[in-house]
């Protein structure tokens, strides 16, 4: 297997179609000049499901240069074009795979899920994910962290294919990372089940995420759990999708899977299936490169105090603190705490530890068969009416309820 992955610049698109554009799979095999005819019209049907602007932008890019019109949405016999692309689950359903003849391009993801009308008819393009999780688990390994972990956020080839690279990396470097499952049930036991599994990581930690989208979500959780980025948790994802880097609260190293490429490529492909000079097979894109960032917690390392209050605080948080004690582990009067703690948290010293608390109380009653009151000492919250009064209080329920809603279903009958 050949792979060609030069930019294409200025060749002729007879130059880029007869030597193709990325590895093919040896069962892959090319048309016949008279499989597809040419087609009078320059109508070309999109679908993306996931509206990724680079793919897009890759898709509008080559069709400018090719003459095509762009038509987005899934069409119908009746409503004509030359030819369709196809971006994720919707190539599924027999809507989107049988309604129409039309000759395809399918960009995935996940090439388990690939079941087209006409796979004789179907190239295939993706990105190079288990390149992608390899550059991760370089990247992730060069920073010296002591402990490395990887979120999977769903059970699919993509999420599969990033862990296989990047776990391939760190065994060839004697490093075995922890894993964070993907969590199951409804939003809020997914969001427990992620702080839950965060909260337990050794730390420092270096995380990858199957996915920008899902570093987004562990970046909430390092924040609710007052970790702070990069000094406790290093995360990064996999994409450098431009609409989620915008959303973060905090930057974030990522990997670059070239989808603007890749929407170039899947047109040019187009072209030269209706030619008959196209490769049918599962064509992969190699990963552009990382896009490193400088990840930033909004604490600031000059307030030295502050840090040194929120380690106590996250770690010892079930002692009996008080806040003139913490002062004079820090070396700050109470004062100076109380004021600069709040400037840089936007919370107080009381409120975080109380947080802490009952967050923790949520994770032993979601993981842990104990009573209330064993679980009220533990946390630092005394007993279990002060840890009921407290739950009402904050959280609308007694610990019962709440663990009646979350409860992990192998502790199901615990007191």
């Amino acid at each position: 297997m050949n792979r060609f992955t030069a930019d294409h610049g200025n060749r002729s698109l007879e130059d880029v179609l007869q030597h193709g554009t990325a590895f093919v799979a040896s069962t892959g095999r090319t048309l016949p000049e008279t499989a597809v005819p040419i087609h009078q019209s320059r109508q070309l049907w999109v679908h993306l499901e996931n509206r990724d602007r680079e793919l897009r932008s890759g898709i509008e890019r080559a069709a400018s240069e090719l003459s095509w019109e762009i038509h987005y949405g899934i069409p119908s016999d009746r409503q004509g074009g030359a030819g369709r692309i196809i971006s994720g689950s919707p190539i599924e359903t027999p809507e989107s795979s049988g309604a129409t003849t039309l000759p395809t391009i399918i960009i995935t993801g996940n090439r388990s899920v690939i079941r087209p009308h006409r796979p004789d008819l179907a190239p295939t393009l993706s990105p190079d994910l288990h390149q992608a999780g390899r550059l991760a688990g370089r990247h992730l390994l060069s920073l010296g962290v002591p402990h490395l972990a990887f979120f999977t956020s769903t059970s699919d080839h993509w999420s599969e294919s990033v862990a296989q690279g990047f776990f391939e990396v760190c065994s060839g470097a004697a490093v075995t990372p922890h894993h964070i499952p993907a969590p199951v049930g409804n939003p809020s036991q997914r969001a427990e089940q992620l702080l839950a599994h965060l909260y337990a990581l050794p730390l420092p930690c270096a995380i990858l995420a199957d996915h920008d989208r899902h570093a987004i979500e562990l970046i909430a959780a390092a924040r609710h759990l007052n970790l702070r980025i990069p000094e406790d948790v290093s995360i990064m994802g996999i994409g450098n999708l431009e609409n989620l880097q915008e959303r973060s609260t905090i930057p974030f190293t990522s990997v670059d899977l070239d989808l603007e490429k890749l929407g170039y490529l899947s047109v040019h492909q187009l072209e030269g299936l209706l030619r008959g000079r196209a490769t049918i097979g599962f064509t992969q894109v190699p990963p552009k490169g990382l896009v490193i960032r400088t990840s930033r917690s909004p604490i600031q390392p000059m307030f030295t105090g502050v840090h040194k209050a929120l380690d106590i605080i996250r770690t010892s948080y079930a002692r009996n603190l008080n806040v003139p004690s913490i002062a004079r582990e820090c070396g700050m009067s109470v004062r100076n705490l109380h004021r600069l703690y709040r400037s840089v948290t936007g919370s107080t010293i009381g409120r975080d530890i109380l947080h802490l608390r009952i967050e923790a109380a949520k994770r032993k009653l979601m993981m842990e068969p104990l009573a209330l009151d064993p679980i009220a000492a533990a946390v630092g919250l005394g007993n279990s009416r002060n840890l009921c009064r407290l739950f009402r209080k904050h959280l609308g329920r007694t610990p019962g309820q709440w663990r009646s809603l979350h409860l992990n279903p192998s502790l199901t009958g615990a007191a």
